[in-house]
């Protein structure tokens, strides 16, 4: 007996030694951090009465790699919603406030006006801390808002040369797909501007020949096609110039001094807004 716990003893401590998947009594396997299997689903924007999306949740390890649940690990995961008027769950035919036992949810959204809502999924086993991860839904409703007024931008890139301040704009909105800005926009708001917007605005009226003057319908959008990089259905700004997100800096902005939990592209301006973009460090 004294033998067979010793080599059950050596082979932990050799699993641990060569950084080998641990698995607590559970049976589960201890995750750092848990993530989205598609990173354009941290943000969710919808128009319209009611819209799903399928959402999967997989696991994250310490080197960063994407790992599947299993089917004894699916029956410690939870969902659920901060707005359960608007954001509900499909469980069969019937909708639900939360959701367990599943790495995969429909998350059905219903909106008459704009609402959102925070979806959370934790993965909480008997042995070990929970870990979660959050999606942002924004539901836009039916109503459409065409310009925001009196926003001051402000750009504060790597190097002080390409840094600017552009005051009391009037934000137009404009349709990033339609301008050839982006190749997929479905987390970007359409019926009105977003802190996303603003930026884009700024940047094409600093370095280009456009001014607060042109008609939005004008615009080329020469200097942004070529210098600006979104990814993620529009809610990831890549790269702006020579400044590229390489997951230790990255572009992070601020609305009158506060940095929102979502993305620009899902954040509706008011007038009057401060709007500040950054590049600068992640903390993670």
């Amino acid at each position: 007996m004294k033998k067979t716990l010793s080599i059950l003893l050596i082979t932990i401590l050799m699993m641990s030694a060569f950084g080998l998947t641990a698995f607590a009594d559970d049976g589960c396997t201890t995750y750092p951090y848990i993530t989205l299997a598609d990173s354009a689903d941290f943000t969710i924007v919808t128009q319209g009465l009611a819209n799903y999306k399928t959402v999967k949740v997989q696991g994250l390890n310490a080197s960063w790699t994407k790992v599947d649940f299993t089917a004894t690990e699916k029956d410690y995961i939870t969902w659920t919603t901060s707005n359960g008027s608007n954001v509900r769950f499909l469980d069969g035919f019937n909708l639900k406030t939360s959701l367990s036992g599943t790495d995969t949810a429909t998350i059905v959204v219903f909106a008459t006006a704009t609402a959102d809502a925070t979806v959370t999924i934790t993965y909480d086993t008997p042995d070990d801390d929970p870990v979660s991860v959050t999606s942002y839904i924004y539901a836009e409703g039916t109503s459409t808002t065409s310009s925001v007024s009196n926003i001051d931008v402000v750009v504060d890139a790597s190097g002080a040369a390409n840094d600017f301040t552009s005051p009391g704009l009037n934000v137009p909105l404009f349709n990033l797909l339609d301008e050839g800005i982006v190749t997929d926009d479905d987390d970007v708001l359409h019926q009105a501007p977003s802190a996303l917007h603003a930026l884009l605005y700024a940047l094409e009226i600093y370095h280009s020949t456009e001014t607060t003057s042109t008609n939005i319908n004008n615009f080329d959008w020469n200097w942004v096609k070529a210098n600006v990089v979104i990814e993620s259905e529009g809610s990831f700004v890549k790269k702006i110039e020579s400044d590229t997100n390489d997951y230790t800096n990255g572009w992070q902005f601020k609305v009158n001094g506060t940095a929102p939990d979502h993305a620009a592209s899902a954040t509706p301006l008011s007038a009057n807004d401060d709007i500040t973009w950054e590049y600068t460090a992640w903390s993670w």
